[in-house]
């Protein structure tokens, strides 16, 4: 996997002034608007304000990753996606919504709550896991991932009920039904993650489970004491329990996300690193009392934004999203498969996510920015590498445009 150098480092901009961020934004935006589906000629006609903040902030982001040891090709690597994602986030953002969806979100930002009436707490803790998932039958290294997924968790013998709900293959069900503990809950058109999940939370609750683990169908292998120790926690604390994420592989594209942290939520400032501004769910501990108040809004129809909503409609509710900084699961991104186009297709979804938040939570953005981050990794790794065909990528930018 490990790439070539992408250029000799007098080639790179050493970004001294502004005027070279700039020049290399502009270079990078170039290259990337045709990984997108529909390429827009006008998203940047000129540099706004917000991109000029946002390119204002990259000689400190390069300071950051340079005190922690990326030099040469890794920082260069690192910085190019850090842009990449942005111009990814401002284009999901700027992909229009039809007004009747926006309209739709709008109304049920207070509107969309209980499920069931409240169930009373059993005296030993009952665990239930939802596992939301669309699997066609052509992926077939995606069907072997989840199997393994649902296999290691019916042996765990942590879970009453384990439910894989959403698009499922026969085949993939067959070999699940011979799994104890485990169901496969199919539905006839995919609505998206939060409606799935929304079925296994009826379920859970018809279970008289205490705790809920929602668990993506990309997580590898979880620990059984750490899934034991998220669940005693936020049946102790009737508190949702996030904790962190590491990837599965050691391309760019993955230490990049555990630098930015980015399915770990965000600290809110003051709360001294406990309490978290929101919860992903990429895996996500709660308890049941707070789901017979609050489900999974299913107008978020993608897998980005929904996780947010259902954390900020908790929160008002009062309950809490701590952190559980000593636990860390394992998340495979799939980029040894799907690469840079994978990468640029996540941010715009979750800029498509983003705009659906702020449709329902104008506020939000301004809470976001009194946050801390909480990044996986805060040193280099012992291992990190560049796929060529992203070495070559970077090497047209600058060779073309520099």
């Amino acid at each position: 996997m490990t790439g070539h150098p992408i250029l000799p480092e007098s080639k790179f901009p050493d970004f001294s002034t502004i005027t070279i961020y700039k020049r290399f934004f502009i270079s990078v935006y170039e290259s990337v608007r045709g990984l997108f589906e529909e390429p827009p000629n006008d998203l940047f006609p000129e540099l706004s304000g917000e991109v000029n903040g946002f390119i204002n902030t990259l000689p400190s982001i390069q300071n950051s990753y340079s005190v922690m040891g990326f030099q040469g090709d890794e920082l260069k690597s690192l910085m190019t996606l850090k842009i990449i994602s942005a111009i990814s986030l401002w284009y999901g953002f700027s992909r229009k919504v039809s007004p009747n969806k926006r309209d739709q979100v709008r109304q049920r930002k207070n509107s969309f709550g209980n499920i069931t009436d409240r169930l009373h707490s059993k005296p030993n803790l009952r665990i239930n896991a939802v596992i939301p998932t669309k699997t066609m039958n052509s992926d077939r290294a995606k069907m072997e991932n989840l199997f393994m997924l649902a296999e290691n968790l019916s042996n765990s013998k942590v879970f009453f009920r384990v439910y894989v709900v959403g698009i499922i293959p026969d085949e993939l069900k067959s070999r699940i039904a011979d799994l104890n503990g485990v169901h496969t809950i199919s539905l006839s058109h995919d609505n998206g993650p939060a409606d799935a999940r929304n079925h296994g939370i009826k379920l859970s609750q018809e279970d008289g489970s205490d705790v809920v683990i929602f668990i993506d169908d990309d997580v590898v292998n979880p620990a059984v004491a750490d899934m034991i120790e998220i669940s005693k926690r936020a049946h102790e604390t009737n508190s949702i329990i996030l904790p962190k994420f590491r990837s599965k592989d050691y391309l760019c594209y993955d230490i990049y996300h555990d630098l930015d942290g980015t399915l770990n939520g965000v600290y809110i400032n003051g709360s001294e690193n406990e309490r978290l501004l929101y919860g992903t769910t990429c895996v996500l501990a709660v308890p049941i009392e707070i789901l017979n108040r609050c489900g999974f809004d299913p107008y978020f129809p993608i897998a980005a934004g929904e996780d947010i909503d259902f954390s900020l409609r908790a929160t008002d509710l009062g309950y809490n999203i701590l952190s559980a900084d000593d636990i860390v699961f394992i998340h495979d991104y799939g980029y040894v498969r799907g690469g840079l186009k994978m990468f640029v297709n996540r941010f715009i979804r979750y800029g498509e996510g983003n705009h659906l938040i702020k449709e329902k939570y104008p506020d939000f953005y301004d809470r976001l920015l009194k946050s801390k981050l909480r990044p996986t990794l805060t040193s280099r790794p012992t291992e990190i590498y560049i796929p060529v065909s992203f070495g070559n990528f970077i090497s047209k930018i600058e060779g073309e445009n520099l």
